[in-house]
């Protein structure tokens, strides 16, 4: 008889771990949900948006903002990992990229200073909507930033010195904006940590202008790199063929 209660002891045990293995490895079952400073944050972004066609109508109330439309966050600690607001409706005319003006998110101003609260950020998509004004200095506060989209914005001005501090940069898109800025000095400011990882630079259409020079080199990992559509000349420099590919 003490050999069956052994037994079966052990099987209730392996069966315990067996479904607290299963409820941390399945999102679906594991979810501490969003914290509240985080869902507040949001909610303050919202207020500076105009949303005609009602794309953050799940953004409500005291709702769980992990299940809102374009908000992913890390099933352990609760923090928003990934903001991805695309324009869904875009299409291509005459080779350019357009997106359809009824679904853009439209800024009342400036990129809202809510999303600098959402320091875990890994993902920021805002592409193909209608924000206004420069690249806000301030998302130098989101230090674990891997992936920033904000092409085709109504964006304008320079990208700020402070990007120089996103070290966990790897994809970097700003096609369509107005920077009014000498290629070589966007290179110098991504010259330090950024460009040991930086993958992707898209900056098509960005009135860019200068000569590409050897700083290029340094970016070791860089895979794509689309400076289409500027006013940049000269030759192409030596250090182009030191690049991942």
């Amino acid at each position: 008889m003490s050999g069956v209660l052994v037994f079966a002891f052990l099987l209730f045990e392996l069966l315990a771990i067996a479904t607290v293995s299963v409820s941390f490895s399945n999102g679906s079952s594991y979810h501490v949900g969003c914290l509240e400073s985080e869902r507040r944050a949001l909610l303050r972004f919202k207020q500076d948006l105009q949303d005609p066609s009602n794309r953050l109508a799940s953004w409500i109330g005291y709702e769980d903002c992990c299940a809102w439309a374009g908000v992913v966050c890390d099933n352990v600690t609760g923090h928003i990992v990934e903001l991805n607001l695309r324009n869904p409706f875009t299409y291509c005319d005459l080779s350019q990229s357009k997106a359809n003006p009824r679904s853009m998110l439209v800024g009342k101003g400036p990129i809202p200073e809510g999303l600098q609260n959402l320091t875990s950020l890994k993902h920021l998509g805002l592409p193909f909507n209608h924000f206004s004004s420069s690249v806000p200095k301030w998302f130098d506060r989101l230090t674990h930033l891997e992936h920033l989209s904000l092409s085709y914005n109504s964006l304008e001005g320079r990208i700020p010195r402070s990007m120089a501090r996103l070290c966990n940069l790897r994809r970097l898109y700003l096609g369509g904006a107005k920077l009014n800025q000498e290629i070589s000095e966007i290179l110098e400011i991504f010259s330090g940590c950024v460009s040991n990882g930086l993958e992707s630079l898209a900056l098509a259409s960005s009135s860019i202008s200068g000569h590409l020079t050897d700083q290029l080199g340094q970016f070791k990992n860089l895979d794509s790199l689309d400076l289409s559509n500027n006013s940049i000349v000269g030759p192409v420099p030596e250090s182009l063929g030191q690049l991942s590919s």
